[in-house]
Order: C-alpha cells, then sequence, then structure tokens
C-alpha cells in the first residue's frame, strides 16, 4: 500500500524523543527517513539502559522506519557531506540547539543556499529567536518553566514532574504538523521551502490552555491539582480495598447517574451535594459520605457500574497493565517489530487511525551506521570512495 509521504526524503539530526519521535512519525507514514549519529557512539539514547539483546529500550522507543547514516558533521567533510544530501532531500529535522547548527554550518541559512525548497524543522528547548535561545533546557526544565509543574502535586506536597515527557511529546507533534503544513504550503504555494520553529517551551505554554486563561482572567496562579478536580466533585482518585479509581462527575446529570449506580438516593437527595457548585462548595462533607458509601465495593464491581451508568470511570492502571485493556489491544497501540540483534521487540503503534491510511512498520530501529554505505550510494558515491571515508572517521558503517 502505498503511503501519503512515500515521496518525501527526511534528514534526522536528533536525539532522545523529541525529534526521533517526531521522525518516526513521519516515517510510520512513509517518508524515507535518514537517521544521521555521530561515529562511535551514536545517539545518547543509545547508551540508556535496560538493553533488549545489544539495542537500548529508550533508542528502541523511538526509531523504527529509519535508515542509519554514522557521520560526523562536526568535520569539514562530514558538513560537507550532509549539505550534499541536504540539496536533494525535502525535510531537515534537527533537535540539536541553535548555537550547535550555527556552529557547523548546517543550520537553516545555510541549507536553504544548497536548497531554497527545503523544509527545515528545527526544535529546541526556547526556540530560535528570544534571550533564552542559547540557553539549555529539556522536557523537566520546560516543565518547570511553562508552569505546569506548580500544578502537579497536592498542597501538602512540592511541585513533582510529569510521569511523562509531555513537553518532548507535544514538540513531536507539534513538528509533524508543522512539516506536513510547510510540504503542503509547498505544493499549493510558491515551491519554496520554509523553516518550521518549534520550541518545548511554546509546547508547553500552549498546552496549559484553560489553566493558562484561568490566570489571565483572575491574575491568580493556578491551584494545585493533586487527586481531586478543582471545579468538579465527585472527581478525581479514590482509594477502594483492592485499588485506585479515576471518577468524573462533571454534570449535576451524571450525578444523579453516581447515585443511582452506587445504591445512595440518600446522596442525591442532600441539597448540600444538588448541583455541581455545591458539591464543590461542600467538597470535605462529600468525600467523608462517599468513603462510606464506596466500603465494600472493588475496583471492578464499581467501574463496571459507573459505566454502566454513563458515569466515566476507569481502574488507574500502571504501564504493565495498561496493556491488558480490551481498548488498548482494539485499537492496536502495542505492535512488534523483529530486530536482527534485539530480536522480537514490543513498540507502540501509531495514534492516528485513519480509514484510507494504514501507517506501517516497515523497518526496526536501525544498527548504527546500518545504511552508511547504502544511502551514500544513492548519493553517487562508489566503494572506494565510501571506504575512504570510513578510514578518515568521516562516516562508520555497520552493513
Amino acid at each position: 500500500m502505498t503511503q501519503p509521504l512515500d515521496d518525501v526524503d527526511v534528514l534526522e539530526l536528533s536525539t532522545m524523543i523529541a525529534g526521533p519521535y517526531a521522525g518516526q512519525l513521519l516515517g510510520d507514514l512513509g517518508a524515507n527517513v535518514v537517521k544521521i549519529e555521530r561515529p562511535g557512539g551514536g545517539e545518547l539514547a543509545r547508551g540508556l539502559e535496560p538493553r533488549i539483546g545489544d539495542e537500548s529500550f529508550y533508542y528502541l522507543t523511538a526509531n523504527r522506519n529509519k535508515r542509519s547514516l554514522a557521520l560526523d558533521v562536526t568535520s569539514d567533510d562530514g558538513r560537507e557531506l550532509f549539505l550534499e544530501l541536504a540539496a536533494d532531500a525535502d525535510v531537515v529535522l534537527c533537535n540539536f540547539p541553535p548555537t550547535f547548527t550555527e556552529r557547523y554550518g548546517i543550520d537553516y541559512d545555510t541549507v536553504r543556499e544548497r536548497n531554497p525548497e527545503i523544509v527545515y524543522c528545527a526544535i529546541s528547548a526556547y526556540g530560535s529567536t528570544g534571550p533564552y535561545r542559547d540557553e539549555p533546557g529539556i522536557d523537566t526544565t520546560v516543565q518547570a518553566l511553562s508552569g505546569a509543574m506548580s500544578m502537579t502535586r497536592d498542597e501538602e506536597t512540592g511541585p513533582m514532574r510529569s510521569g511523562v515527557p509531555m513537553n518532548d511529546v507535544f514538540a513531536s507533534l507539534y513538528a509533524l504538523s508543522g512539516i506536513v503544513t510547510a510540504l503542503f504550503e509547498r505544493e499549493i504555494g510558491d515551491g519554496g521551502g520554509d523553516f518550521v520553529d518549534v520550541s518545548l517551551l511554546d509546547a508547553g505554554i500552549a498546552g496549559l490552555t484553560t489553566r493558562a486563561t484561568y490566570s489571565m482572567t483572575t491574575g491568580e496562579p493556578y491551584p494545585p491539582f493533586g487527586r481531586r478536580h478543582n471545579y468538579f466533585a465527585p472527581e478525581g482518585v479514590y482509594e477502594l480495598a483492592d485499588g485506585d479509581v479515576q471518577l468524573s462527575v462533571v454534570t449535576d446529570r451524571h450525578w444523579a447517574w453516581f447515585c443511582e449506580a452506587i445504591d445512595a438516593p440518600e446522596l442525591a437527595a442532600d441539597e448540600r451535594f444538588e448541583t455541581t457548585n455545591e458539591r464543590v462548595r461542600n467538597r470535605g462533607a462529600l468525600e467523608g459520605a462517599l468513603e462510606s458509601a464506596f466500603d465494600g465495593w472493588t475496583v471492578d464491581e464499581l467501574v463496571a457500574a459507573l459505566r454502566d451508568a454513563g458515569v466515566p470511570a476507569a481502574p488507574v492502571n500502571d504501564t504493565v497493565s495498561v496493556w491488558e485493556n480490551e481498548q488498548v489491544a482494539a485499537r492496536e497501540m502495542r505492535r512488534t517489530f523483529e530486530h536482527p540483534s534485539a530480536g522480537e521487540v514490543d513498540t507502540l503503534g501509531f495514534p492516528v487511525k485513519y480509514e484510507n491510511i494504514d501507517p506501517s512498520i516497515d523497518l526496526p530501529p536501525p544498527m548504527l551506521g546500518q545504511h552508511t554505505a547504502e544511502v551514500l550510494s544513492e548519493l553517487g558515491y562508489d566503494e572506494g570512495t565510501i571506504d575512504r571515508l570510513v578510514e578518515d572517521g568521516i562516516v562508520a558503517r555497520d552493513d
């Protein structure tokens, strides 16, 4: 089956999650992604444990559907080879700081001189403009700076980081949409390329959504979230004898269904809990009543009863039990691929479902330099020239 990005050639120069995950999504949709890594050790993620066979679990997470070219872009000859590749590419995807690409002459302005049609996507902590452009930063730094970390706590605890690299993922998705938008504009416009400047901080700020407008309106910091919602009740995580349940009573209609589902007519008749705002104002009394009402319920029983009644509810899974969920299985969010050294590896599925497009796993994450000779041959280099580049340490190969 043909894929929508089959004719798109991508050079990826990135590490860890934000850039690699964006590149993987492009590859899942058919793009020819060539991942450029330094000879010797490759990108940083290759060194992280635990390992599956000879490969890092971290690297295997976000690098399928790519070919690996081990190339030292910090050398003069390596830089020139990179620019040769970029001259024929559609997209350059980079998540190194602006200082790195400018220092070694592989930045957007330099690449654009060789290829005016290039779509150059740069992902960095703070973007290519502003007083922080040259400052170091990673996902956690941005969680703190954006304000998100201040809400991830209870009243009694200090700020905590998110359990997932939220800004890396946000940035990856904005990079994907930004690249596809720029390619579309190139197709329908004047044929010129564009610079897609993605900042983890911008992505994190955009992700604040209603939390941002709350503070813009009130002038007050958004209160900590913890285990309860600030505007709905009951809503949050509740402890049962055999585990935790998350439930959300958002409307007064939900409240009536909730009380019926747990067989608590006395709660439905209590004037203190009659409306959403009353339930929030009387949250302390409500929490005490629910502690008694939930006595004797198991997680599975309560979740089933609330779902049958139309009330959103779920067990609190961990990252092992989530794969036992029938909805996760039905949506094929756990897939597998065969890797030459790691064997059969479990991986994440593509998060968007289409009627006419079938994102696929065609290539396992490559070994370092696995496709060096193949990519350079496509560029017109003969075997002797490739061997000399290997001898000089400009490239490395593992084929």
